[in-house]
């Protein structure tokens, strides 16, 4: 096979993946959309035509055929009526009148109609070929290898340059969490070090792989550890950072076809979620709420939070500082909940009258705001000294009837201002 029919062949793969994916994405186990996502991996990058009848190429051949035979059978009827007595042009006459009738079958209508669309598609796809024959190949070589040169320097170069600033990590302190990395039972040697340019804990390298954790996680949020720690490992022990590889390799190979670059946004994210749902598994369903609350926490905790997790959260509730960074956080926590299905709450925080209707011109219009809190030197008081406030803010009160409704198990307010 030819890279452009790899190419369209895993367009067509990825398209139907994608359509699988969008109807059972909540019902199927990651681990089958691993095992799609492989198989069109391997149609993009291994040039055999596996025979199939239903193939689009068989297709195109059998129309070819059948469309040849068809024209040829209708020039050799105008070339055999050409000239012949009257008797035989009656005789003709009374045979396409036979067949006029026997097409107003509904059988022979649908037939033929099937026909046509194959005709149209099969004369769009002899002129796509056509088209790709006649160009220059000396023009699309340099054009695709330029392309695929860029992208893999690319990539390359940005390896390098990250590789070459993790050099400035540092080992991890804590004799728990290396006594836990010895403990691990893999034959590959896994490090665990801290890194102050980072803000998410993440993973790197196949033989000797690394956890690199923000150099503040141990110190701010232990009880993190153990969920950062075992989400990675599982990344390490499904050898994730392979198939990312491979789907790199495809993107740079197929550059051009933009389904490809789809595939690897979303096939990220299925081995993601894939990885959350061992997690869970290993820990446990009841530890399901505090994992998500774990993730969240960070920074690009929201892109994992998905199958497995969502299962045990009923609503979202976030606090919105007024700040451009809390702002824009907000948005993307909106969009995940409304994804999901979820309702998401915001509280606003720190609110005065000129901040006020700019917070609120800056959220989406699908969640609620269910108080504001305002800017009161009481409050900040209270909350440095650890003590109970005295006055009773409506926007405290309600947030509070709120939570305990929640926790009683009635459902949430239909409005809340």
């Amino acid at each position: 096979m030819s890279l452009w029919e790899m190419s369209i062949c895993g367009g067509i793969f990825i398209a139907v993946i994608m359509i699988i994916r969008g109807l059972f994405r909540k019902r199927f186990s990651g681990k089958i959309f691993q095992i799609l996502w492989l198989a069109a991996i391997l149609r993009l990058l291994v040039p055999i035509a596996i025979p199939w009848q239903y193939s689009v190429y068989t297709l195109a051949e059998r129309w070819n055929v059948e469309f040849a035979d068809r024209g040829n059978w209708e020039n050799t009827a105008q070339v055999e009526g050409f000239g012949n007595t009257a008797a035989e042009a009656e005789a003709m006459e009374n045979a396409s009148l036979t067949v006029g009738r026997q097409e107003k079958d509904v059988g022979v209508s649908i037939h033929k109609s099937w026909q046509d669309v194959a005709v149209f598609v099969n004369k769009g796809w002899q002129t796509i070929a056509r088209m790709v024959k006649e160009q220059p190949l000396p023009i699309c070589i340099c054009i695709y290898l330029l392309g695929a040169v860029l992208c893999t320097l690319y990539y390359v170069l940005s390896y390098h340059r990250w590789r070459k600033e993790l050099q400035t990590s540092l080992p991890v302190g804590n004799p728990q969490i290396q006594a836990w990395a010895e403990a691990l039972p893999l034959r590959r040697k896994v490090s665990v070090r801290q890194w102050e340019g980072t803000a998410t804990p993440f993973t790197y390298g196949v033989f000797h792989p690394v956890i690199l954790l923000p150099k503040s996680l141990a110190e701010e949020a232990p009880w993190q550890l153990k969920f950062v720690l075992v989400h990675e490992y599982m990344h390490i022990r499904r050898y994730d950072a392979v198939k990312k590889m491979f789907l790199l390799f495809a993107c740079c190979v197929h550059w051009f076809n933009p389904l490809v670059w789809v595939m690897g946004i979303l096939a990220n994210r299925d081995i993601e979620l894939d990885c959350d749902e061992h997690v869970i598994k290993r820990l446990g369903r009841d530890s399901r709420a505090d994992y998500a609350y774990a993730l969240i926490d960070m920074e690009a905790g929201i892109e994992h939070f998905g199958r497995g997790i969502d299962n045990g959260v009923d609503l979202i509730l976030m606090v919105v500082e007024p700040s451009y960074e809390s702002l824009t956080l907000t948005g993307k926590v909106s969009e995940l909940g409304t994804s999901i299905g979820k309702p998401v709450y915001l509280v606003f925080n720190k609110v005065d009258e000129e901040n006020q209707e700019w917070m609120k011109k800056n959220v989406c219009e699908r969640v609620e705001i269910l108080c504001e809190i305002p800017v009161e030197k009481s409050i900040a008081s209270a909350g440095l000294q650890g003590t109970e406030l005295l006055n009773g803010y409506p926007a405290i009160i309600r947030l509070t009837d709120f939570l305990e409704k929640c926790g009683r198990g009635k459902e949430a307010p239909a409005h809340a201002g």
